[in-house]
């Protein structure tokens, strides 16, 4: 058990060097959420409510 506790770790480390890769997925996440939180204050004012 002992020697297969070593790889299992050795995979984990190149996983953790993947942070440039999640820089590039956060850029096209930040203008999705102002997206969504636009459409939510719409809702409150109530004119898209009557549209339905």
């Amino acid at each position: 058990m002992l020697p297969t506790r070593p790889p299992t770790r050795t995979p984990a480390l190149p996983t953790h060097q993947r942070p440039a890769v999640t820089h590039r997925r956060q850029e096209p996440v930040l203008p999705a959420a102002p997206r969504r939180r636009a459409a939510q204050p719409a809702m409150t004012d109530g004119g898209d409510w009557e549209t339905f």
